[in-house]
């Protein structure tokens, strides 16, 4: 396989990866906002919505998360993955404005760091109407894929440090979740995962390995289905598919840190010299014999070659070189000479 179609898979790879991990972030929280789930009542309080209101609106509400969850799947627009971060981040700092701890908003880092990195991927639009137009993923440049590699190492660490800190807390749900699987010591175990997901937090942050985000992609795919396990709906692990997916997408970002080679530049001056390193010429347009040319060392194999590339075709000089001209080149063999004429046309 190419280099060039290595890059184009990995870029198609990466932004699926985004798309999918966004649209289940949005299609599990829509999810429970038809479920009518009652903690959420306590985050439209924020606002000053009573628990009346708070109920009629959340089916609303779910049901356009999931409309834009399936819309970035189908036809990923850039305002539609704005729209998308901008929501994670308001919906993440509900937590905290309700009185929870700050680490619920970073713990949920995923909801608003993958789709802010897929809008990075897009072409930026130029107008506001380019907004609503289906999304384009061009080639991605160094600079793009500087960008989004920032974004989802934050996101990474983010939620990490999180998950992490809300373990070391003891939170209620994560002891409950733990007892599924270790029901006699849950509570004494979470406070080592805690700590074990801030060196992992740390080492992200400071040298982010292939190995080491695939690890983390694993780690939080099991970790979070231990809501699964602890009976609650499996929305609960399709929502928090931004945690799985921005380590996979970082890990693609770091296997192929080259994901464009820098195109050249179409000067005059650039397109002169590259010719003129096609064609042979020095300074001024002086012709160079060319390689393994030389007069007196030319072997009788590569005369005709050489003679042919000393013909210039129609059109290919320039106004000092718009005089007949010719080489001649005396044989080793022979003491002989052939002789290369070159005539620019006017």
């Amino acid at each position: 396989m190419s280099p060039s179609r290595s890059r184009l898979d990995s870029a198609n790879t990466l932004d699926w990866t985004l798309r999918v991990g966004a649209a289940m972030c949005f299609v599990g929280h829509g999810a429970f906002g038809v479920m009518t789930k009652p903690a959420w009542v306590a985050y439209f309080a924020v606002v000053g919505i009573g628990p009346g209101a708070a109920f009629a609106w959340m089916p609303v509400i779910g049901a356009v998360d999931i409309l834009i969850g399936c819309l970035v799947l189908v036809s990923p627009r850039p305002a539609v993955a704005l729209w998308m971060a901008g929501w994670g981040v308001w919906t993440a700092l509900l937590r905290p404005l309700a009185g929870e701890p700050v680490w619920e908003a970073l713990e949920r880092a995923g909801n608003y760091g993958v789709p802010l990195s897929l809008w990075l991927r897009m072409a930026p639009a130029a107008t506001w109407r380019g907004l609503l137009a289906p999304g384009r993923f061009p080639a991605p440049t160094p600079a793009t894929a500087r960008s989004a590699r920032v974004v989802l190492t934050a996101t990474v660490v983010l939620l990490l440090v999180g998950h992490g800190a809300l373990s070391l807390a003891g939170k209620p749900a994560f002891v409950h979740n733990l007892a599924s699987v270790l029901p006699a010591n849950a509570a004494s175990v979470l406070p080592v995962l805690g700590w074990f997901e801030l060196a992992l937090a740390a080492a992200v942050g400071v040298r982010a390995t292939v190995p080491l985000l695939l690890f983390v992609a694993l780690w939080k795919v099991a970790t979070e289905a231990l809501f699964v396990s602890a009976g609650a709906p499996l929305w609960e692990w399709i929502e928090r598919g931004g945690s799985y997916a921005a380590p996979v997408a970082l890990a693609i970002l770091i296997r192929v840190p080259r994901m464009a080679p820098r195109a050249p530049s179409d000067s005059t001056d650039d397109v002169v010299r590259r010719r003129s390193r096609v064609q042979g010429r020095g300074r001024g347009g002086a012709r160079r014999p060319p390689r393994g040319c030389w007069p007196g060392r030319t072997p009788p194999n590569r005369r005709e070659r050489c003679a042919q590339a000393l013909r210039v075709s129609p059109g290919s000089t320039t106004s000092r070189t718009r005089r007949r001209r010719s080489l001649s080149y005396p044989s080793p063999k022979w003491g002989i000479g052939f002789t290369g004429s070159r005539s620019a046309s006017s």
